[in-house]
């Protein structure tokens, strides 16, 4: 794979490791990427498991819900603590 250093895609083309990070707008380099991966089939193949493991393993579906359901939980917890605590303050009153 081939891409820029633009948004989350570091997270998933590490340069060398599962891809090539080019410079955005360099024609240059996007040009000598697809050389160098044209003319070896082995690195095609080496990056394409590389950035295949770290989606499975970094993005897996059951992981990312998990993730955001603690926050969406954490977030939900804090916010009734906060509301009780001023119910509270304000009966106090």
């Amino acid at each position: 794979m081939i891409s820029t250093e633009v948004s989350g895609i570091p997270e998933v083309v590490i340069n060398d490791l599962s891809g090539v990070l080019i410079a955005p707008g360099s024609s240059t380099e996007l040009a000598d990427a697809l050389e160098t991966l044209h003319r070896d089939p082995a690195l095609r193949v080496r990056l394409g498991k590389k950035g295949r493991e770290i989606v499975l393993d970094e993005f897996e579906i059951s992981r990312s819900v998990d993730l955001l359901l603690g926050i969406i939980l954490r977030d939900d917890a804090r916010a009734v603590s906060e509301y009780a605590a001023k119910k509270e303050n304000s009966a106090l009153s």
